[in-house]
């Protein structure tokens, strides 16, 4: 995969018990990031390349967070 090619990740969200989850597409490496405003985004995960679960609890507490994958 080649920066710019579309890809669509799975499971995105916060699950019931809490926990953000999201699966990432074979062959995919990408860094997740984190923000409150959709303005300052924090990378709390680089180079992810397979399943990744959000366990930090402040996030999962926060009271409008955001994630999104970059390549």
């Amino acid at each position: 995969m080649t920066l710019g090619d579309p890809f669509t990740l799975e499971n995105v969200g916060i699950t019931a018990n809490g926990v953000f989850g999201v699966t990432i597409p074979d062959g995919v490496t990408t860094d997740i990031e984190y923000s409150t405003d959709l303005i300052d985004w924090e990378v709390i995960a680089p180079d992810v390349s397979s399943a990744l679960e959000e366990t930090d609890a402040d996030r999962i507490a926060a009271p409008s967070g955001f994630y999104r994958a970059r390549q």
